[in-house]
């Protein structure tokens, strides 16, 4: 990602959805374990149903809400390391309305270009 994308902000706004997102994973498959369920599925539905609240979203206060949202449910009320490191820069991003379609943008190609470690290391292993 940081050799493809070189706008600090996006960066930071990326490295934080991406380590939600890996967050958000990480309890989907504790629910797969303990209910029985099918982990893809619940990551497929999972996906989707954000996908579709990002593109709903009409304002920056709005987008502003869901992803603070994303992201302190994703933590349980934790903190996440890419907001603690760039704090500033995102708060600065994220609370400017003019970046609204920037940071929808940002956050669903953050969505479709996730990729654990594990299917990197797979995917790299292949090759």
């Amino acid at each position: 990602m940081n050799e493809a994308i070189k706008d600090a902000d996006d960066q930071a706004i990326i490295r934080t959805f991406h380590e939600a997102w890996s967050l958000t994973m990480g309890a989907l498959g504790e629910r797969a374990r303990r209910d029985g369920l099918d982990f893809p599925r619940l990551v497929e539905v999972e996906r989707e149903r954000m996908r579709n609240a990002i593109l709903r979203t009409k304002t920056a206060e709005a987008l502003v809400g869901w992803f603070l949202r994303f992201c302190a449910d994703a933590t349980k009320g934790g903190s996440l390391g890419a907001l603690r490191e760039d704090g500033l820069r995102i708060r600065k991003f994220i609370f400017n309305a003019r970046n609204f379609d920037r940071f929808q943008n940002l956050c669903l190609f953050a969505l479709v270009s996730y990729t654990s470690e594990v299917r990197k290391t797979t995917a790299q292993g292949e090759k």
